[in-house]
């Protein structure tokens, strides 16, 4: 291992654009990382609104476009590989902004977001409209949303574990209990890796 020096932390979320470069989300700043063979050159870009400042998490759609959500309804995109980032608009009827815990793109290209309350929000349009999604079971904090061909899934605090096999509109609970997931990974389209403390 070598390290490299990022300008800005604590870091919440790595993910690969392509070969050879990675996108690191921080509290405070979102970096693109390029590993040469003699040498690494990074971007930098900080945050000029302090709401935004707090991310939780990123869901990457392609090598280019990159969501970034947290804190009081933050959610940022880049469609150039985070050279610059845009605000989304986030506005659902007689709901405060939440804090997102979790993110998504399905494979035909929605969006979606999870909240600490529990909730899940879905855009089919870019953020331009969300509706809230159904799902059964307990509200608790969703941290990881995974995506395969013919189902999502939804794993978080107090023993959750969510499918949808609608796109994100509804979610049925899954009769597991192991606590809080931290995380959760598909192995293949029907069997996964879940992980908690």
């Amino acid at each position: 291992w070598s390290t490299i020096a990022l300008s800005a932390g604590p870091f919440i979320a790595l993910a690969p654009l392509s070969a050879g470069q990675w996108l690191v989300v921080g509290t405070e700043a979102i970096e693109t990382v390029r590993a040469a063979p003699s040498r690494a050159g990074r971007s930098t870009v900080e945050y000029a609104d302090p709401t935004t400042r707090d991310l939780r998490a990123i869901a990457v759609r392609d090598t280019e476009m990159v969501v970034g959500v947290g804190r009081n309804g933050a959610i940022l995109s880049t469609s150039n590989a985070g050279r610059t980032w845009t605000p989304f608009a986030f506005d659902v009827a007689n709901e405060q902004p939440p804090t997102f815990t979790a993110a998504r793109f399905t494979t035909d290209g929605r969006l979606i977001v999870a909240s600490t309350s529990g909730a899940l929000y879905v855009t089919a349009d870019g953020g331009k409209q969300w509706q809230r999604a159904r799902a059964g079971g307990a509200a608790t904090a969703v941290t990881s949303i995974v995506s395969t061909p013919t189902a999502l899934y939804a794993a978080g605090a107090g023993g959750t574990l969510l499918r949808s096999t609608d796109g994100g509109d509804h979610w049925e609970p899954l009769a597991i209990s192991h606590g809080t997931f931290t995380d959760l990974q598909m192995t293949d389209a029907s069997r996964g890796v879940t992980r908690w403390p």
